[in-house]
């Protein structure tokens, strides 16, 4: 009968035997990870703010009819580009025609009456030096020849009126650009100053209204005042507007970058309380391309306004940044000695037998706070969207240091590694050249 002692004595040389419960060797312990890593690229920044705004025209005219009659005629077609001075509709002039002629006769009354008179008061002249008539009389020739020529003038003036209520039967652009709809058929009774018939737009240059907050605004102003902003623009040299003229990049809904340039050409004089925004333009080039304007009134557009100098900045590829309940973070190899690590550490590396440059590879990873900036890309030049690095201000006093240009940050690899834990970094050229010498090692090892 076995005892309780001897039961639990052999109860545990029974698991001590199993193959699951052996303890685990040294040469079991994984070598550390091997990761792909950059250094950050150094380039000349020039910090920007981006708003979002709305395209209009920079003219915009109703066309309506400046006499009343009936609408004759349309010359133009639907949302197509008319030029100035072109002709648009045709109002029946008959009875506008018609004007012109009875005021040009009554002109020409006007006129006989006005040299009868003329004749009339010589003569008057000519008697009254030889005492013939009295001055009375040629007081009243005189008077009736003033009256005639002021009606001549008035019936010259009805003409020029006749005349130019006549043109205005013909409706012509006010202005070069691109037509609305037709808001008036043929037939129908139009009224001077009253019925709109249509509206025309500019479409080159176009404005890009936006709303800047009122810390931006202040910055932008001290920095024009201490001469710190070097893309001023003046069309003048006499120029006194306050409004920096700055240049600013364009980008539309279906592009990701900003394809166009434009020139803040107005801000307004003052905020709106209510937002604390300041409204502010930009004058935008639209030139037509196969007869077509991109940009139309109406449509969103994204606003880079630039800020400041361009200052050395440093910048990574987005996959190399990591997120933590929304704040990003860098994974940092910090080089680490041989001869610095504890015992335990380094007796495991050197039984992996580390060739010279994974060994110079090795490191501590470190996870580094960091705040992100603006997107880089070089444009027309393949490559990764790069973020410029600010440094991570902490609410609290511990202080993060910043990135420094030669530090090694883990692009490919993040999910085989912990902080405080032990990797090997490589370059991507020397990942590719341990993978191949991997591959050939196995590829010459002789298959049992």
């Amino acid at each position: 009968m076995l005892t309780r002692t001897s039961l639990f004595a052999a109860l545990l040389l029974g698991f001590s035997l199993l193959p699951g419960c052996a303890k685990k060797t040294d040469k079991d312990k994984p070598p550390p990870p091997e990761v792909i890593f950059i250094h950050p690229t150094l380039r000349d920044i020039t910090e920007i703010e981006e708003f979002t705004g709305y395209t209009r025209a920079v003219k915009t005219v109703e066309v309506r009819a400046r006499v009343t009659g009936y609408l004759d005629k349309v010359h133009f077609k639907d949302g197509t580009t008319v030029h100035e001075g072109e002709l648009l509709y045709s109002i029946d002039p008959r009875t506008y025609k018609a004007e012109v002629d009875k005021t040009e006769a009554l002109f020409k009354q006007s006129e006989s009456a006005l040299e009868r008179l003329s004749s009339d008061l010589r003569r008057g002249r000519t008697l009254a030096s030889g005492r013939a008539i009295s001055s009375e009389e040629l007081e009243r020739l005189n008077s009736s020849r003033n009256e005639a020529e002021s009606a001549n003038r008035a019936a010259r003036a009805m003409v020029e009126t006749a005349r130019l209520n006549l043109s205005f039967t013909r409706v012509v652009s006010p202005l070069s650009g691109r037509i609305s709809r037709n808001m008036i058929d043929p037939g129908n009774l139009v009224k001077a100053d009253d019925t709109l018939l249509t509206n025309v737009v500019t479409l080159d240059p176009i404005h890009a209204y936006f709303d800047v907050d009122e810390r931006t605004e202040l910055r932008l102003r001290r920095l024009v005042q201490n001469k710190m902003i070097d893309q001023m623009v003046r069309d003048k040299k006499d120029d006194t507007s306050e409004s920096p003229r700055l240049e600013v990049k364009v980008g539309l809904a279906d592009e990701e970058g900003f394809s166009r340039t434009g020139i803040i050409d107005f801000t307004d004089n003052q905020l709106d309380h209510g937002t604390g925004t300041l409204r502010v333009r930009a004058e935008i080039p639209n030139h037509a391309i196969n007869g077509t304007h991109t940009l139309s009134p109406g449509m969103f557009v994204r606003i880079q306004l630039p800020i400041g100098r361009p200052q050395p900045s440093l910048l990574v590829p987005e996959e190399a940044l990591g997120s933590d309940q929304g704040n990003k973070f860098l994974l940092i190899v910090k080089p680490v000695k041989l001869d610095d690590l504890p015992s335990g550490d380094r007796a495991d590396i050197e039984k992996l037998y580390l060739d010279p440059i994974r060994l110079a590879g090795l490191g501590r990873i470190e996870e580094r706070r960091v705040t992100v900036g603006q997107q880089e890309k070089s444009e027309g030049v393949p490559g990764p969207v790069m973020r410029v690095i600010k440094p991570y201000k902490s609410l609290t006093s511990v202080v993060i240091p910043e990135l420094q240009k030669d530090e090694r940050i883990i692009v490919s690899g993040h999910q085989r590694v912990r902080a405080g834990r032990l990797a090997i970094a490589l370059t991507k050229e020397q990942m590719d050249e341990v993978i191949a010498q991997r591959k050939k090692d196995k590829e010459a090892k002789p298959v049992h």
